[in-house]
Formats: structure tokens, C-alpha cells, sequence
């Protein structure tokens, strides 16, 4: 079985500019590819041609950071897939159905609670105008949002032909994610310096 669990395509592009804009290998692959400053802002990454539809374009194999545009072929080609491939699918923002649905289908056993073992410790606050940014990330996304309810429905049908749906529960808070850096051999500050706060993020 092929499990695919799908995120919130806004949710999923705020926390890759984050996290990737934040290292240094993909501040270089971005100058490289793209021959300008690594953005300041969201909206500013949002904008730009080679991050639209990004999560079509990874199930495509494109690579990061080019003007490699989603065609309507392609993505119908993608969603093919999920009725001639045995997925198993499910949804970041629904866990504990997920898991039940990974359970049913694939035969394993995962008890009636598991850990929470991340979450966010500090996500950069959004800014005013994030109306306007949703706004146009839709403009710029559509293949990633029909994507997105290709998978959610498929999702749901899925969960409703589970027999008896025991939906687990997690265990932990934010402070759980503190654990891997004070316990890891080579211990890690959870304090993490944002790039783009700096005046010279290089």
C-alpha cells in the first residue's frame, strides 16, 4: 500500500518558507535557480512562478525552484493514479482518523493512544494582510487545491467503510518537542534564529 497523507496546501507552503528558508543549502538553491535574494516575506515566495501548485509538482518529480508549469494533462495523470495504485489516504488535520484508516488498511495495530511527538515551539506570527495572501495563493494554486479534495474525498470514503472506527487519541504538548534536543547524542538548541530576522542572513 502507498500511504499519502495530504496538508493544507497554505498551511504546508507557510511552513516550508520557514524551514527551508532558514538553511542555508536551500537559500543557495534558490539564488542559484531563481538568480534573486532568497524572499523576504511570504507573500513574496508565494508569488513566485516556481513555487506554484508545489505539491503537483513534487508527486511529478519537478525539481524545487523552476518555471516548470502544472499542465492539465499532468495533473489528471495524478489522479488516475489514485484509482489504479492501492493508496491509503489521509489528512494531517484529522490524525486520529488517519491512523484508524492506516490501521483498517493496512493491517496494523497502533493501540488506543500514541505520543505527540512535535509540535510547533514558535512559528513566525501572520501578518496583517493574510486575507490577501490566502487570497492569492488560490489564484496561483488551483491544481494543489483540487488536488487537495481529490485526496479529502477519497479520504472520507475510505474512513466511512471502516467497521467499527475507533479513532486513537495523542498524548503530549508542545514541551514534548524539547525532548529530542536534550536527549539526542548530539544535543540541539530548540531556540531557532529565524534568517530573515537578521539583517544579513547569509
Amino acid at each position: 500500500s502507498l500511504i499519502m497523507m495530504i496538508r493544507n496546501p497554505l498551511e504546508r507552503i507557510e511552513s516550508e518558507f520557514g524551514f527551508l528558508g532558514n538553511r542555508e543549502m536551500f537559500r543557495e538553491l534558490w539564488q542559484n535557480n531563481v538568480q534573486i535574494e532568497f524572499p523576504k516575506t511570504l507573500l513574496e515566495y508565494i508569488e513566485h512562478p516556481s513555487n506554484a501548485n508545489s505539491i503537483c509538482r513534487f508527486l511529478l518529480g519537478m525539481p524545487m525552484y523552476t518555471d516548470d508549469k502544472i499542465k492539465q494533462e499532468q495533473f489528471d495523470s495524478l489522479v488516475a493514479s489514485f484509482n489504479k495504485l492501492p493508496f491509503v489516504f489521509g489528512r494531517t488535520d484529522q490524525m486520529g482518523s488517519t491512523i484508524a484508516n492506516v490501521s483498517h488498511l493496512c493491517g496494523i495495530e497502533f493501540g488506543d493512544t500514541l505520543p505527540r511527538y512535535r509540535t510547533s515551539l514558535y512559528k513566525p506570527k501572520r501578518k496583517w494582510n493574510w486575507e490577501a495572501t490566502e487570497s492569492m495563493f488560490n489564484d496561483l494554486n488551483t491544481f494543489d487545491n483540487h488536488l487537495v479534495n481529490e485526496i479529502h474525498s477519497r479520504f472520507e470514503e475510505q474512513v466511512q467503510n471502516i467497521p467499527n472506527l475507533k479513532v486513537v487519541s495523542f498524548d503530549g504538548d508542545e514541551y514534548d518537542s524539547l525532548y529530542p534536543f536534550i536527549c539526542a547524542d548530539n544535543i540541539r538548541s530548540p531556540l531557532e534564529i529565524f534568517a530573515n530576522d537578521l539583517d544579513n542572513p547569509e
